[in-house]
């Protein structure tokens, strides 16, 4: 992606036309008639003096900037010449001058290519040629029988420098330093994985700045005017071409338990923004409160990021929280998302594919290389709401399928992984598939400021843990939360959607893996942290409407990614946990303390989680292990979004499709309680989805945005937040970008009391 300080030329914005001929610059001057008929003006070539154009024509790009390729048309802005202001090549004396536009489309009609440049775009300063459309391979040149007029001459080399008249100075984000932050920070900064004693911080040096010799420091104080830094060093950890850039400084055992901290870097003469950090409580210490930002999906192509503004501004606001966690999905491995799913906003993501990597399904480019994976990362995080929300927050972050391919899953057998059938790699080798892989993990430890555990080859089975790192991991947060945050992705075993729990099946499909899912188990059953909250990825309660879609909608069960495809792991873990609630609490009174944090599925959506789902009731309490809750996506889109892509595909009625696109709102968007009777929203507008699925007790598929979890030691308070994805502001580059200020409402609240499992809302 471009820059968003470059300026590019837009159809009829002002603009001025020079011709380069080594170090000697003409422009394009005012006509002359020269004794002609009074309406033939011939444009000149002087030293001074450049006249003013406009670009005619348009494109199918939204934001009517001028591209390579494009077709225009050529208008003089000059008072004198009236109407006949379009140059055309004629064929007559000095060949090209200007004439009433119509007169002859193709002869006044010009391809604008590219010599400098990024092969997309034209922006201010680019070097073009153009070629007429009337007369084959015949580009704009100076005339050299008639030398200072211009002509049209057979594959011609003659450069034109493209200049906007309206040149826009860059917008630079507020900031104290004297310098611009973005000159050598581009992505900013960013903090995660935090502990009772550090975090990790994270930058990116740009690389046509680095100096293998130039020294990175850093510094970490208590006062945002780094008046008293606790830490004031250079970074030890090595950085280059080789981490694509990126630094990391893990800070762990070097800070105070639950404190704010301000940092930034300096590299060559500049400091970076300011970020601000946070550190854990300490597990034996006592907390009151704790408020988690919980977000997923923010598909880049699909909507602006706009609601990471939101979150960037929650401490103005007096809202603030204590962490955001990113349940996954943090990038998606396309170029763009696959047409008929939902709206494309941007489409600023593009590559030169592989031509071994070709998708016979459709068009969408997917990443391959590590290349192509640090190109999504790279244009993820130049969106600036993107980087504030990481300049203010401390994150906690795993990974879904999209940060490596949609749906994919571990092969145990062949010791790769496996893809489905859209994705151009799904009949590549095993080394191809394991390369993509590594490649897609590489890129993401490089661009996510995580902590993550080195597995030890010489100590574990490589059957149970067969990568190089432990993506899952736990966090204390004082007494009062510990927060186990799993990789269900890197340990899945091919779905098996037609399995029930209770099949007798050696060996069970697997959405953890047997070490991964030990740890989880045993961590909750043994916490004595008030709350017990499992970060997951994929729907862990069931609905009828995914196994509907995947059977017969895309006919392709092996889609169903969500637990449903892995019941007997899932009764499993969920007994586990009903019982040790039950055990240590003397549970008579049907107490839960635990709580799923979920993504995935674009939508908003609050269950009770029953350890067997088989039969259950409405008022069948003695089987509910906890409660989950599902946070919107940010921006990807949701079932309702899909559907209003294909619906016009299924009816070809076209009175009835708005009839239906207005219906679609209620249809995924369901409000219910305990004592829903008869006539009440959830009996006339969802009695379809609650008649099969009682659990869920709210389902909103309509809105994007994000979810805000407050911990007390009596209740959580659950409040989701529809933030306006499509709204956005021009760039100076004229591209359209993120938004400040985007219509933000609360979309719903529960409050969930354990001590009766018992939701309100």
């Amino acid at each position: 992606m471009a820059s968003q300080t470059d300026t590019v030329i837009k159809f009829d914005e002002t603009f001025y036309l020079k011709r380069k001929n080594g170090q000697q610059v003409q422009c394009l001057t005012s006509a002359i008639n020269e004794g002609f008929p009074t309406k033939r003006n011939f444009p000149r070539l002087g030293s001074s003096k450049p006249v003013k154009l406009q670009l005619k024509g348009k494109n199918k790009n939204k934001t009517h900037n001028l591209k390579n390729g494009d077709t225009v048309k050529i208008r003089s802005l000059e008072e004198n010449l009236g109407d006949y202001d379009i140059l055309g090549a004629f064929g007559d004396k000095h060949n090209c001058y200007y004439w009433k536009d119509g007169y002859d489309d193709k002869k006044q009609s010009w391809q604008i290519h590219q010599l400098s440049g990024n092969g997309d775009a034209i922006r201010d300063g680019d070097e073009v040629y153009f070629t007429n459309v009337s007369y084959s391979n015949q580009r704009l040149a100076a005339d050299t029988k008639y030398p200072g007029y211009i002509t049209t001459k057979k594959n011609a080399t003659d450069r034109w420098i493209i200049e906007s008249v309206n040149k826009k100075q860059p917008v630079v984000e507020s900031n104290t330093n004297t310098k611009n932050p973005a000159s050598v920070f581009g992505l900013s900064v960013a903090s995660g994985d935090p502990s009772a004693t550090g975090v990790i911080l994270w930058t990116r040096i740009n690389p046509e700045v680095y100096k293998k010799e130039e020294k990175l420091t850093y510094q970490v104080c208590e006062s945002k005017n780094f008046d008293n830094c606790v830490i004031d060093e250079e970074v030890s950890v090595s950085f280059g071409e080789e981490t694509d850039y990126t630094v990391h400084v893990d800070l762990d055992g070097r800070l105070e338990a639950y404190k704010t901290y301000f940092y930034r870097f300096h590299y060559a003469g500049v400091y970076s923004k300011t970020g601000r950090c946070k550190t854990l409580q300490a597990p034996d210490k006592d907390m009151s409160s704790l408020r988690l930002a919980v977000i997923t999906c923010n598909d880049y192509s699909t909507g602006y990021f706009n609601a990471f503004y939101h979150l960037a501004e929650l401490e103005e606001q007096k809202q603030d929280v204590d962490f955001v966690v990113h349940l996954g999905d943090f990038v998606y491995e396309y170029a763009q998302y696959p047409p008929s799913y939902g709206y494309v906003y941007r489409e600023d993501i593009k590559w030169k594919q592989d031509p071994r990597y070709k998708s016979e399904a459709d068009d969408i480019q997917r990443a391959i290389s590590l290349e192509n994976f640090q190109q999504i990362y790279r244009t993820y995080r130049q969106d600036l709401a993107l980087q504030a929300a990481m300049e203010q927050h401390t994150w906690i972050v795993t990974l879904d399928d999209h940060e490596v391919a949609d749906n994919w899953y571990w092969n145990y057998e062949e010791e790769t992984i496996n893809v489905d059938k859209a994705h151009p790699a799904f009949n590549k080798t095993k080394k191809e598939k394991k390369d993509l892989y590594n490649n897609a993990i590489k890129a993401w430890r490089q661009y996510v400021p995580a902590r993550l555990e080195k597995v030890d080859k010489d100590k574990i089975d490589k059957e149970l843990e067969p990568h190089e790192y432990h993506i899952y991991r736990r966090f204390h947060f004082g007494k009062l939360v510990d927060f186990y945050l799993t990789d269900s992705r890197s340990y899945r075993s091919k779905p098996r959607p037609d399995l029930g729990a209770d099949d007798k099946v050696n060996p069970q499909p697997t959405m953890l893996g047997q070490k991964q899912k030990e740890w989880l188990t045993d961590g909750i059953k043994t916490s004595d942290a008030t709350w017990k909250v499992w970060g997951n990825q994929t729907l862990l309660a069931t609905s009828s409407i995914n196994t509907f879609i995947a059977n017969y909608v895309e006919k392709d069960p092996d889609i169903i990614d969500d637990w449903q495809a892995y019941m007997g792991e899932r009764k499993s873990i969920l007994q586990a946990i009903k019982d040790s609630e039950t055990e240590n609490h003397d549970n008579k009174n049907n107490k839960s303390n635990f709580v799923v944090f979920t993504g995935d599925m674009h939508t908003s959506m609050i269950s009770y989680l029953h350890h067997d789902f088989t039969g259950v009731g409405n008022g069948d309490r003695s089987k509910i292990a906890g409660v989950e809750f599902m946070t919107p996506s940010l921006t990807s889109p949701g079932i309702s979004e899909g559907l209003r892509k294909k619906i016009p595909g299924y009816i070809p009625d076209s009175s009835m499709i708005n009839d239906v696109m207005q219906m679609l709102p209620n249809i995924f968007s369901s409000d219910s309680s305990d004592d829903a009777g008869e006539g009440s929203t959830l009996h006339k507008v969802t009695a379809g989805l609650m008649r099969f699925n009682t659990y869920i007790k709210h389902y909103d598929s309509s809105i994007n945005g994000y979810a805000i979890a407050e911990f007390t030691a009596s209740e959580l308070k659950w409040e989701v937040y529809a933030v306006n994805k499509s709204d956005h502001r021009e760039a100076d580059d004229g591209s359209n970008i993120s938004k400040r200020g985007a219509n933000k409402h609360l979309a719903k609240t529960m409050r969930y009391d354990p001590s009766t499992i018992t939701l309100h809302g």
